[in-house]
């Protein structure tokens, strides 16, 4: 995913009245997983390294499939260390502005 179509999707979701935390779950791009396996800790490492796992399987069965539960325990740790989901999307992207 681009910076732009994220900020974006943040922008919009939120102006819609969802809160960060839900801004940032429904974009759980690789971005956004691999910077809560960077600084989360070793729980949210652990969901982050089980969601990169299943993404390749979301569709097939017998895979462990990727949760809202764990999209939100992400989104809820980046949106609460970064202060926003403005924020969580720079630091995904290694972008300040």
């Amino acid at each position: 995913m681009h910076i732009d179509y994220a900020k974006e999707s943040v922008a919009f979701t939120t102006k819609n009245g969802a809160s960060d935390v839900v801004a940032i779950r429904t974009i759980a791009v690789d971005e956004i997983v691999d910077l809560a396996e960077k600084v989360g800790s070793e729980k949210i490492q652990s969901i982050a390294a089980t969601m990169k796992q299943s993404k390749g399987y979301r569709y097939v069965s017998g895979h462990k499939k990727i949760t809202i539960k764990q999209q939100q325990a992400v989104a809820e740790f980046l949106v609460e260390m970064f202060g926003s989901a403005e924020k969580v999307i720079e630091a995904a992207f290694n972008k300040s502005e």
